[in-house]
């Protein structure tokens, strides 16, 4: 961004009240840049991400129906990464069978493919470029069984 980018330095509080994706979105507009599609990855993934933490930060316990009904819970499930060997099938999938290393290592593989999506839209250089080396993670393992439905 150059100097012609500077509008948006009065913005930046605003934008910076706004829900975690939408900021993204607010700057693409501002600048006149291609927007993302919601409906697709990393987008989709991203915003995965955004309630995933959210639950965390923000958690309830919930069991059975409650928790089967959740989109967060059931957008997770889809992932369909393999659970923690240490923890009993019979446990609530979230947090215990959620939380594994592929959960993780999809998380920052995903926060690092948003924000490079965003950077290439902004036709720059991405800020993660000199942290390359330290943000490179195994793939996720899924499973292999599936669920009986």
């Amino acid at each position: 961004m150059g100097r012609n980018d500077q509008f948006l330095l009065p913005l930046a509080e605003m934008i910076d009240g706004q829900p975690t994706l939408s900021r993204y979105d607010i700057v693409l507009q501002l600048l006149r840049k291609p927007a993302f599609d919601k409906g697709a990855p990393p987008y989709q993934d991203a915003s995965l991400v955004v309630k995933l933490r959210n639950e965390l930060i923000h958690y309830k316990s919930r069991w059975g129906e409650e928790l089967d009904q959740d989109k967060t819970i059931s957008g997770l499930k889809l992932l369909n990464f393999n659970k923690p060997s240490f923890i009993h099938p019979s446990n609530n999938f979230f947090p215990l069978q959620c939380l594994s290393a592929s959960l993780a290592s999809w998380a920052v593989a995903t926060g690092v493919s948003f924000i490079d999506e965003f950077y290439r839209k902004l036709s720059i250089p991405s800020s993660l470029n000199a942290h390359a080396p330290y943000l490179t993670v195994p793939k996720p393992r899924r499973s292999v069984w599936k669920r009986k439905t």
